[in-house]
């Protein structure tokens, strides 16, 4: 039942991002003739990112009330609780088990984008925590000199989109993960797929094991989401903005063939 759920899900991101792209030159019009209501917070400085690139607001402002209620309202009560009858040991732990099972998407997604240093690096470590502490230490990471430099952070399916040459798309705001884009939506859709945590366990553990694990690391999500919002005169622009901003200046850089 949840493959279908999320084939469903996947088609219907993908139906929007083809309308962004199919619609690039309408955006990019409406960029140049934009009013300054898009422009009313501190992101909005001049930048080759254009911030009013909004197309699915209709969908994306009620999204992000909705997002904002539960991350605030019922989400972050809920982790401070937990963290008071909690360690940061303990915590931390969680946190490298649910890392180290993310391993086999990284791993997927270092050859997606041809980077084999990248994969070996993840399998050696792979290897490393999990025979030594079942993943819940990141013994791998003390005292090690890396010969190649360890970039997890990139190793996601809308990464590999960009290193292929696909642009961010419009913003969207994913129900209850929070801001993205066409791209990246694209990307956390195909990147449930490469769980290998998903196919070892039957889905009456995995779901809410996973939820857990995410739960776990609830203060990565609030803590930086109340920086950029709380003084905002518009938390939906300047969080969407933020956000693009960000994916913009870490994209990598795709060199164009020579004609």
């Amino acid at each position: 039942m949840k493959k279908i759920i999320f084939n469903i899900a996947l088609a219907c991101v993908l139906s929007m991002g083809i309308s962004s792209f199919a619609h690039a030159e309408e955006i990019t019009a409406a960029t140049t003739a934009a009013s300054d209501d898009y422009f009313d917070d501190d992101y909005s400085d001049e930048s080759s990112f254009t911030p009013h690139n909004d197309i699915f607001r209709v969908w994306n402002k009620p999204w992000h009330e909705i997002n904002d209620f539960a991350l605030l309202k019922v989400a972050k009560p809920l982790h401070e609780g937990y963290s008071n009858i909690t360690t940061q040991e303990i915590r931390s732990g969680f946190s490298a088990f649910r890392e180290n099972l993310k391993t086999p998407k990284r791993m997927v997604n270092a050859l997606l984008q041809g980077e084999i240093g990248q994969f070996f690096v993840e399998l050696g470590r792979f290897i490393v925590n999990t025979t030594t502490s079942l993943g819940f230490a990141d013994v791998a990471s003390v005292n090690n000199k890396q010969l190649v430099p360890y970039h997890p952070e990139n190793l996601h399916f809308g990464y590999t989109l960009a290193t292929w040459g696909f642009g961010e798309g419009s913003y969207f705001v994913y129900p209850l993960f929070g801001p993205s884009s066409v791209r990246e939506a694209i990307g956390t859709t195909v990147d449930f797929f490469t769980n290998a945590f998903d196919y070892l366990v039957p889905w009456y553990v995995f779901i809410p094991a996973e939820t857990f694990l995410a739960f776990n690391e609830t203060d990565k999500m609030y803590v930086p989401y109340e920086a950029i919002t709380s003084n905002a005169i518009d938390p939906y622009i300047a969080l969407r903005n933020a956000y693009m901003e960000n994916l913009y200046s870490t994209r990598p850089i795709v060199s164009k063939p020579k004609k």
